[in-house]
């Protein structure tokens, strides 16, 4: 059984609709219409409050969903790691190199473009990528600077509140220039 046969099986017995999950999860009826679709992979648990706020509302053990989740990312990635990585968006690769001592920006460009996406950008991709969640995580919470952010991008909370919880499940393998919007720094 996976997350999107559950929580449909749920909706159904409990005669709820998929916006009502939405409002319970505050995010988009869109975001919970892909992720039921399976458009979406569902979100991993140790970097979203989603799945607690799912629970409550369809009525499940906390930790249900969670753990479902868990399985279905982690047989994703075995497919996904079954290929070769490709290589980084150049918006991407600019913005790590802009991030670099400019004294060594040409060394960095060099070995970047040498091995694309090998070892180095991995890692230093990793690096800036684990910084920049740990701070969006903890602001996750913070409905004024949700607020603030879906004001200053043109966007509703809901719409930001899902853009974060996608970033906060985006790998150096998924990181695409749109997920980075609401990065300082990210589009100068």
């Amino acid at each position: 059984m996976d997350v999107c046969l559950v929580i449909k099986q749920r909706l159904e017995e409990l005669g709820l609709e998929q916006k009502d999950l939405a409002t319970a999860a505050e995010v988009t009826d869109s975001y919970i219409s892909q992720l039921l679709s399976r458009k979406k992979l569902p979100p991993a648990p140790d970097r979203t409050d989603i799945y607690q706020k799912m629970a409550k509302v369809l009525k499940l053990p906390s930790d249900r969903l969670a753990k479902l989740a868990e399985l279905e990312r982690r047989e994703e990635l075995k497919r996904d790691l079954a290929g070769p990585p490709a290589p980084m968006f150049g918006e991407i690769r600019e913005l790590i190199l802009r991030k670099c001592v400019p004294a060594k920006q040409a060394q960095v460009r060099k070995i970047f473009e040498k091995q694309p996406f090998g070892e180095l950008e991995r890692l230093v991709t990793q690096k800036l990528l684990d910084v920049i969640k740990k701070v969006a995580k903890e602001e996750l919470n913070s409905e004024n600077w949700l607020h603030l952010v879906a004001r200053l991008a043109g966007r509703s909370y809901e719409q930001t509140r899902v853009t974060l919880l996608e970033f906060l499940d985006t790998d150096v393998f998924s990181l695409s220039p749109e997920k980075l919007y609401f990065v300082p720094g990210s589009t100068d």
